[in-house]
């Protein structure tokens, strides 16, 4: 009787035990050398989140500190408005 693999693991005596050809050598470099450039442009792709990040940051400070200086004359400009709606006449 023979027992049957195991489900999922690779056969070990059924692989090739020999070297890869010369041939597969240079398809492991293109390989090896498209990973390094996915890796660069990841880099560089995180650095620009992060950047942008910080960019957002002080977007958000500005924000808050015009909110904080137009607050206080938000009430001014709002009689402004209703005096000059109030005062113009549409015919």
């Amino acid at each position: 009787l023979q027992r049957p693999p195991a489900v999922g693991l690779p056969l070990i005596a059924q692989q090739n035990p020999q070297p890869p050809a010369s041939g597969s050598s240079g398809k492991l470099d293109q390989v090896q050398s498209q990973v390094n450039e996915v890796k660069d442009i990841l880099k560089d792709n995180i650095d620009k989140v992060l950047e942008r990040g910080d960019r957002l940051n002080e977007l958000i400070d500005k924000t808050d500190d015009l909110q904080a200086s137009v607050s206080g004359a938000t009430p001014t400009v709002v009689n402004q408005i209703i005096h000059s709606q109030t005062n113009t006449k549409y015919f």
